[in-house]
């Protein structure tokens, strides 16, 4: 019976935010049973949160977030900026018909939203498009026509995408963010809201001039504000700003608080979120121990790392000894040291290892076998942790593809090529203390390889620190990259053809030659 457009009373009962704490993210990790519900309520939210409470802690606090959702295994839906408008095959299968007025159109249009599997969910979004449709019925018939149309195919689009199977133990999260929604995407979030969903509204730019408006929404509102136009990619690298002030007080804090609180190799996985700093700031963070850095943090079996990828062009007061000593003193007891681009050989691997990956996923045993594969020998939990994080880094899609093949392929040699040093570095890195470094001079005209972009990306996305050296100012490895991959930074004069910088030990990219010890600058 499909419903018609007078209100009806139903058996079921909405209790929107009032159940709720003041942690609205924790809160939204309860499952169904946890948010007090008696028979015939559903408990969800349904908030806009303007603005953010700490914009320095704010995007990694998202991304431990997201980690937790993904634990939880809490249906998510993540719309950026709006909903892409509908495609014509989308609108070509929605039923149409002539209508002479809003009600007989409303209920006209109700036969294309059916979902056989779960007839109670098929009726609340009957129920709640005839609702919403009704609102505005002094839109003239065409233009109401075509709002009908785009939440109907929005709803074809995404209800299956949170709802699945109806099985899981937590209601589906629709979350919104830094969005800038048109009339009509503004009624499909709003018809979300009376599903029994999450839906979440976050705009943590002050400046964006969206403001939802209905009944049941809870609106809250902070002073300061952060411009991010996309929620953190944990698979690419979370990121979080600091400012020298708010680094100095978060590590004081950690640094009398937590010290001596983790054991040695506690945690078996991390997230990096990418500490974006003033150049002075690279100096004071360096050589600190991750756990007293800000942003630091630990969930359960995860750490939260915040690393440096800095790229640091030109030279101070155009005095070489000064840099070359500055370069020197970076050089820490975990660090793999490069002296130029390109550091790969010619050796590629790609047309050998086609079985390794199969539609974007790596075939992980095949690669455990691989007579190139460099991490044989770690211990399951590492390699594991390995895998994980250069599955993550395909997954990204940070690396450009070539004109011949998929990134992916680059990615896999590359990985399959790393130094035993490097390895290691992975070995040894306990994620609370010190974390290992790559240190790159480039003095040269060479932008490096793309095998050479994979091991910075990789190394990245394992949460070692990057500093790469290029008085050249020239652009090199990000070339390879799809997006903003480094923190840049411009020190001084441009200086060009300076020789290699040798100031290796043993445990770096390369050995010295004889032209490395003739030149000192």
């Amino acid at each position: 019976m499909i419903p018609q457009a007078e209100k009806r009373d139903s058996p079921e009962k909405f209790l929107v935010n009032g159940w709720m704490g003041d942690d609205i993210l924790e809160c939204s990790l309860k499952e169904k049973g946890a948010r007090g519900e008696k028979a015939g309520e559903f408990h969800t939210i349904f908030v806009q949160i303007k603005g953010c409470e700490n914009p320095y802690v704010y995007l990694g606090e998202l991304a431990k977030w997201k980690v937790c959702l993904d634990d939880a295994k809490k249906p998510f839906l993540l719309i950026e900026g709006a909903p892409e408008n509908p495609t014509a095959a989308e609108t070509q299968q929605i039923n149409k018909g002539a209508f002479r007025t809003p009600m007989e159109l409303a209920n006209g249009f109700l036969p294309n939203i059916f979902f056989p599997g779960d007839p109670s969910l098929e009726k609340r979004i009957q129920e709640a498009f005839l609702e919403l449709l009704l609102e505005t019925t002094d839109l003239p018939m065409l233009k109401l026509q075509q709002r009908a149309v785009h939440i109907l195919c929005w709803i074809r689009r995404y209800v299956p995408l949170l709802f699945g199977d109806g099985a899981s133990k937590a209601y589906p999260l629709a979350l919104f963010y830094n969005v800038r929604l048109s009339d009509d995407q503004t009624l499909f979030l709003r018809l979300l809201s009376r599903l029994p969903c999450d839906v979440m509204i976050l705009l943590p730019d002050l400046g964006n001039p969206f403001d939802a408006t209905d009944p049941a929404l809870l609106k809250i509102q902070y002073e300061e504000s952060l411009r991010s136009e996309t929620f953190p990619d944990v698979a690419g690298g979370a990121a979080i700003r600091t400012v020298a002030s708010q680094a100095e007080e978060e590590m004081t804090k950690v640094l009398f608080t937590d010290t001596g609180l983790y054991r040695k190799q506690q945690f078996q996985d991390a997230v990096p979120l990418i500490l974006w700093t003033t150049y002075e700031e690279i100096g004071l963070l360096w050589r600190q121990e991750a756990k007293y850095r800000p942003g630091f943090d630990s969930l359960e079996d995860k750490v939260f790392v915040p690393v440096i990828c800095a790229k640091i062009m030109g030279v101070p007061q155009a005095n070489l000894r000064q840099y070359r000593e500055l370069i020197r003193k970076m050089r820490t007891g975990s660090c793999f040291y490069i002296k130029r681009l390109p550091f790969f050989s010619e050796r590629d691997l790609r047309g050998k290892l086609p079985a390794l990956i199969r539609n974007g996923i790596l075939q992980r045993e095949k690669i455990r076998q691989h007579p190139f594969y460099p991490f044989k020998f770690l211990r399951k939990e590492k390699q594991d942790y390995i895998l994980d994080s250069l599955q993550k880094l395909m997954d990204s899609r940070i690396i450009k593809d070539s004109p011949l093949q998929g990134a992916e392929y680059h990615i896999l040699s590359g990985f399959m090529n790393l130094d035993i040093e490097f390895v290691k570095l992975v070995n040894n890195y306990d994620f609370t203390k010190e974390i290992p470094k790559i240190l790159c001079f480039n003095g040269g005209e060479s932008t490096g390889r793309i095998e050479d972009a994979v091991l910075f990306a990789f190394a990245r996305q394992l949460g070692f620190d990057i500093a790469l050296f290029v008085p050249t100012g020239y652009q090199c490895l990000e070339t390879f990259f799809t997006g903003n991959f480094f923190t840049e930074h411009d020190i001084g004069e441009y200086r060009y053809n300076l020789p290699d910088l040798d100031i290796s030990d043993g445990n770096s990219g390369g050995k010295t030659g004889i032209l490395g010890k003739l030149f000192r600058w």
